[in-house]
């Protein structure tokens, strides 16, 4: 959950207040969602897209949220693995522009 709740407050800095409510209007969700979502509830691909690019964070913590959110220990491992897969990419590809 730590994952979610450090996107939701960079997020937040997006809005005209900076509140968890101004947050779920500029994403068109119901006021309480975002509150859902920091106490470890499910988020859509949809909504934690929006959230990811709301926070101009990196797409790779979208992994990183589901890895948190998975409920069982296979999932946890496949999510995990894609996170290190794609690290992975990414320093072999920042390796190649030098």
């Amino acid at each position: 959950m730590q994952t979610i709740n450090r996107l939701i407050d960079a997020a937040r800095k997006a809005c005209d207040r900076e509140s968890d409510m101004a947050l779920a209007e500029k994403m068109k969700v119901a006021r309480n969602s975002v509150s859902v979502w920091r106490k470890g509830g499910k988020i859509t691909d949809e909504h934690l897209a929006a959230l990811v690019e709301l926070a101009k964070a990196d797409p790779s913590e979208a992994i990183k949220v589901r890895a948190e959110q998975a409920s069982s220990k296979a999932e946890i491992r496949l999510w995990n693995h894609m996170l290190t897969r794609l690290s992975a990419a990414a320093l072999l590809g920042s390796m190649y522009i030098m």
